[in-house]
């Protein structure tokens, strides 16, 4: 039992370290996915370590700066190129760090908005997700558009 008990402590000793140096940065309750950037939006930078506040600095900063931007933006892009039905509407659901280059949409590290296009006479189904690049405001469709039935 006596090295169970070693064993248990020094593990705590391994792992408190860490715990602490992930928990540095404050984030909400609800502990957003990795790689989702959308609660960057709801927190003060002054506890924010250098990285995130540079995250925040570029977004403001760029095209499409906040939720309601990219919600217009896909709205209007999804009226343009397939029509936009009367029950629906637009969501963000995240905020990500493109880890590639795409050429004429975004660079690598750049800030993307993942929106959805939901029906909300049909449950809030997913019609369209799109991709909106923060530094260029241009749109990627997840869905394509030939042969959709709606």
């Amino acid at each position: 039992m006596k090295e169970i008990l070693l064993l248990i402590q020094s593990a705590l000793l391994f792992i408190q370290p860490i715990l602490a140096q992930n928990n540095s940065d404050p984030k909400p309750a609800n502990l957003q996915p990795v790689g989702d950037y959308l609660w960057l939006l709801e927190v003060d930078n002054t506890n924010l370590s250098l990285e995130y506040r540079e995250l925040q600095k570029k977004l403001s900063k760029s095209i499409v700066p906040t939720i309601d931007k990219a919600q217009s933006i896909a709205l209007e892009s999804k009226l343009k190129a397939a029509g936009l039905l009367a029950e629906e509407g637009a969501l963000v659901i995240a905020l990500i760090k493109i880890g590639v280059e795409v050429p004429e949409f975004a660079h690598l590290g750049d800030l993307v908005w993942v929106v959805h296009i939901l029906n909300y006479l049909s449950g809030g189904t997913v019609t369209q997700e799109m991709w909106i690049s923060s530094t260029t405001g241009k749109v990627k469709y997840m869905i394509p558009f030939e042969g959709l039935k709606q």
